[in-house]
């Protein structure tokens, strides 16, 4: 029990289901300590690539890949998420 407790992929599972708990609650209810739900929105896109990032370091094959490769997944994540970043700012007028 205690090699599944101290392992690193439950560590990765238990952060991923905590991140899971949080997006929900935030997304799911009125905005928290009065903050714009653009915001909210774009702390919910960059908690979705945090999980993404995670997801693909620990679950897939990944770190076993050329470094070229590696590097090319790794800005394909960060150039999504800027793009849908931009998107949602952009969509709220005054921000």
């Amino acid at each position: 029990m205690q090699q599944f407790l101290g392992s690193s992929v439950t560590l990765v599972w238990l952060a991923l289901a905590a991140m899971t708990l949080v997006s929900g609650w935030l997304g799911g209810g009125p905005p928290v300590g009065g903050m714009p739900p653009s915001y909210v929105g774009v702390f919910l896109i960059l908690l979705a690539f945090v999980k993404v990032r995670l997801i693909m370091a620990h679950f897939m094959e990944t770190p076993g890949l050329p470094r070229g490769q590696r590097a090319s997944l790794e800005l394909w994540v960060l150039g999504v998420a800027a793009l849908l970043v931009a998107m949602q700012l952009a969509a709220v007028p005054g921000v």
